[in-house]
């Protein structure tokens, strides 16, 4: 039995994305294409949050299991 993920997660921008060389690509990709309705900017911002997170887990992959890997690492060093 699986448990079902919940939609309503929020989103949290990472500020190591910024220094990877393909952020500013990525942000004008999706922020450049026709969009129509209203209101227009949280159309935008949904569609860029969707992308942001399909770019971050190709390009980071899992970063949260990933630190939590490294921390139980350092408490088993110390």
């Amino acid at each position: 039995m699986s448990i079902p993920k919940p939609k309503n997660v929020m989103f949290h921008f990472c500020n190591m994305w910024t220094r990877h060389d393909s952020f500013l690509q990525v942000v004008a990709e999706n922020w450049n294409q026709p969009l129509e309705g209203d209101p227009l900017f949280q159309i935008s911002s949904k569609r860029l949050k969707s992308r942001f997170k399909e770019w971050n887990t190709s390009v980071f992959g899992h970063n949260k299991r990933h630190i939590q890997e490294l921390s139980t690492r350092v408490e088993a060093l110390q």
